[in-house]
């Protein structure tokens, strides 16, 4: 199962600012309702770091009804919670208000890395004005912080929230949530100058039917142990009588669970209707703009995507004329990062089956990982030792199968094993039978139903794709991957981002942080 995303919310509903249409600016909360929710807080914080290290949990996203960061509690429990190495990103929705230096120094006294942490600011135009949001904005990117920014859509300020844009870094992007009480759906007008401010604002479009099997990958967790599929999924209680909490159950029964649903059954309401919900789920069209960890709505840019061919990019079979992914999608990606291939086809065989998409490609990873290519000029292939060649000849009469290698630069790097058209697929005494001719510590043997791959020992997509990058002076976590079989699982676990067709197995559909082609 791919890390999962957590929101936290705990029993915190007061706010330092007194925003006309918020019930939270209207409860002062007293010192024991204060005590209560750094307690719920600092409860869960041990329980993430008691459990970090066998569920491998992803981001924290604290969902407050308030303003959190302006109690030092949380500040210190993310410094704690920062420190935890599976955990890439933990933050918070904030209006900002909180003193940068000194939660900082909290944070980091607590031994916080500012490298994972994220925030989501709102701003509120009834308590600040946009120059001073926007220069605490800088001021926090300029001391590392991630960070997105975003105000509710309400008609009557659009004037100020383009205001807004203007003075914000280009680098920080400004969403625009739409507005919950507007008592009348926006007009084409509205629209159209939102979406000049932010792109993805959609309201008609961004509340899909709920879908707990995009889910499963995520879970919101509230102060006093409950849990939701999402922050506005329906509140599951149960007892923890033998000490685990009740996130820990759920996710470790999802972990150990052939049930391909999400979360509890009837916890969903029937549409997504606010970003948390459908901006966390695997299939949210948008997620690739944002990353892994779409739920802090801050942009995460891929400096390089690898793309398998059979089943991923074109439809599954050597005679299939679809393709997954239009033209149109891979030349705008194009304009922002090179594309490259990772699969187990040769070098030529790929071309043909790309056919009008292979001039989008810049190379890529070839044979299974044996053949890497840039098209600048630049590419290496691993030779494949070759003295279990004659050995096998008995055995090619009696099997009836043809025998293929390729070669490229004089190396030969890969061997094909091909069932005869007339016999039936490899049984596995016969891939047996090969295996025992073949050198173990120089070569390695793929079987499929008609065919067997042998390749070099340690050749495979990741470690290709590895190499491309280091000629480019990238990392495997500077870059996006999409594949839809357990042979791209190595090379989907090691980028930083990582997609699948929907129609993939149910392995690599759990492993990925997106799913395309619904």
């Amino acid at each position: 199962m791919a890390p999962v995303s957590f929101t936290w919310r705990g029993s915190l509903k007061s706010c330092n600012y007194h925003c006309s249409y918020c019930p939270f600016s209207k409860h002062p909360q007293s010192e024991r309702e204060l005590l209560k929710d750094r307690q719920q807080w600092m409860a869960f914080c041990d329980e993430m770091e008691t459990w970090a290290g066998e569920l491998k949990p992803g981001a924290l996203l604290v969902t407050p009804y308030g303003e959190a960061l302006i109690h030092p509690w949380y500040w210190e429990g993310f410094g704690r919670l920062s420190r935890l190495e599976p955990l890439q990103a933990v933050g918070a929705q904030t209006n900002l208000s909180f003193p940068i230096r000194e939660s900082l120094r909290l944070f980091e006294q607590a031994g916080g890395i500012r490298e994972k942490l994220c925030l989501w600011a709102t701003f509120h135009p009834e308590m600040t004005e946009g120059s001073r949001f926007a220069d605490t904005c800088r001021q926090l990117t300029a001391l590392g912080i991630r960070l997105s920014a975003g105000a509710v859509g309400v008609p009557a300020d659009i004037n100020r929230i383009r205001q807004l844009r203007s003075q914000l870094p280009e680098s920080i992007y400004l969403w625009i949530n739409p507005m919950d009480g507007l008592k009348r759906p926006y007009t084409k007008e509205e629209i159209a100058e939102f979406q000049k401010i932010d792109p993805f604002f959609a309201p008609a479009a961004a509340c899909p039917s709920a879908d707990p099997s995009m889910c499963r990958s995520r879970l919101a967790i509230e102060g006093d142990g409950s849990i939701r599929s999402c922050t506005i999924g329906k509140r599951v209680k149960g007892n923890t009588e033998d000490g685990t909490p009740l996130w820990v159950r759920e996710l470790l029964r999802r972990r150990d669970s052939s049930d391909p649903g999400a979360c509890h059954p009837g916890s969903c309401p029937s549409r997504c209707s606010c970003y948390l919900a459908y901006g966390g789920r695997k299939d949210y069209e948008n997620k690739f703009y944002f990353g892994p960890w779409s739920i802090f709505r801050i942009p995460w840019k891929a400096r390089a995507v690898f793309f398998d061919v059979d089943g991923t990019l074109t439809g599954e079979g050597s005679q299939s004329r679809q393709f997954l992914i239009s033209r149109e999608q891979l030349e705008a990606l194009k304009k922002q990062m090179p594309l490259f291939l990772a699969t187990e086809l040769p070098y030529q065989e790929a071309k043909r089956r790309c056919r009008e998409l292979f001039p989008l490609f810049d190379g890529g990873v070839f044979g299974g990982g044996s053949h890497i290519r840039l098209e600048q000029g630049r590419q290496e292939c691993i030779p494949l030792d070759l003295s279990w060649r004659s050995s096998i000849e008995p055995l090619q009469q009696s099997i009836g199968f043809q025998l293929r290698l390729y070669k490229e630069m004089g190396i030969v790097y890969k061997a094909v094993l091909t069932k005869l058209p007339s016999s039936s697929g490899w049984t596995e005494e016969e891939t047996q039978a090969i295996a025992a001719l073949l050198p173990s510590t120089l070569c390695s043997l793929h079987p499929e139903y008609r065919r067997i791959q042998i390749l070099p020992k340690g050749a495979h997509k990741a470690a290709g794709a590895a190499l491309l990058c280091s000629w480019l002076g990238l990392t495997l976590k500077d870059c996006a991957a999409a594949g839809n079989s357990t042979e791209d699982l190595p090379l989907l676990n090691s980028c930083g981002f990582s997609m699948a067709p929907a129609g993939s197995g149910r392995e690599v559909l759990e492993a990925v942080h997106g799913v395309y082609g619904l």
